[in-house]
């Protein structure tokens, strides 16, 4: 993993947590107490928030700022649940 910020990949970072936790770009902008299309246009203009925003973000997906910023899970565990659980789901939506 590298520590090089990538804004590509920080926005990425954040659609993939919110595909997880079944939440929107709208929503997640109104949890962090901004405007509904704020995430979105921060996504599509490659936005570089403020270390607030950040914060909030990473407390509002439960995740660490490291993994936002750079990519770095703290839990090791979190990706093992997460594979485990899309594969449960994959297996009910097969049935």
């Amino acid at each position: 993993m590298s520590t090089d910020f990538d804004i590509v990949q920080f926005w990425q970072r954040i659609k993939d947590e919110l595909k997880y936790k079944g939440l929107t770009q709208k929503e997640l902008s109104t949890e962090i107490g901004k405007e509904p299309r704020l995430i979105e246009t921060q996504i599509y203009n490659k936005f570089i928030p403020d270390i607030r925003e950040t914060l909030e973000l990473a407390r509002v997906l439960d995740v660490s700022i490291e993994y936002l910023i750079f990519g770095i899970e703290k839990n090791p565990y979190k990706e093992k649940y997460k594979n485990l659980k899309n594969a449960v789901q994959n297996a009910i939506n097969e049935n």
